[in-house]
């Protein structure tokens, strides 16, 4: 991509993440974030539909390279796989809190839990291979849900935590399940 062409849209992402702080996608105007960007509408236009396509092709862009980090890695390598993730959300902290918190309709939230459904259920399936498939959700959706939980009071408190600490706990976390859980 031509740098001015990468200028222009990061630009346009930093206007819009600035937005983000005060005002919901669904109160932003194409106009609030050209004026902040210092981009003409046309241009906005040119590689977005709308406020929300914006919003929607950063969050892509973001679980696509995060993904492509979680490749490398085993999926039962629970901390390689954690300090992955910890790492992308404390070198862009504020852009993930801005979208799990600020979004409007926590749509962020939803793609980031369902990002990692299926490479977990993979996960939950080598662990628990006895276990019933509907049960093997429900403990998936458990662990998720804690996971999250633990991230956003992380971003919230500034990522202080030393990532290493916190991966650790997950870790922990998911070893005692795996250990001690027998199922119904």
């Amino acid at each position: 991509m031509d740098s001015r062409i990468r200028y222009t849209k990061f630009r346009i992402r930093i206007a819009f993440f600035e937005l983000l702080k005060n005002c919901p996608v669904d109160k932003m105007t194409v106009k609030g974030i050209c004026d902040i960007a210092m981009v003409n509408r046309a241009t906005f236009y040119k590689y977005y539909d709308s406020a929300a396509d914006l919003m929607e092709k950063i969050e892509e862009e973001m679980l696509d390279s995060l993904e492509a980090r979680l490749k490398r890695v085993d999926p039962t390598n629970l901390k390689a796989g954690f300090t992955i993730i910890l790492m992308d959300i404390h070198d862009n902290a504020g852009n993930y809190r801005l979208l799990f918190e600020k979004s409007g309709d926590g749509r962020f939230r939803d793609r980031f839990f369902a990002f990692f459904y299926n490479r977990n259920m993979e996960v939950i399936d080598a662990f628990f291979p006895d276990m019933a498939p509907s049960d093997r959700h429900w403990l998936y959706y458990f662990i998720a849900e804690g996971l999250i939980g633990i991230m956003k009071t992380w971003m919230a408190e500034d990522c202080t935590e030393p990532i290493e600490n916190v991966v650790g706990f997950m870790a922990a976390l998911i070893d005692t399940i795996n250990k001690n859980f027998k199922g119904r």
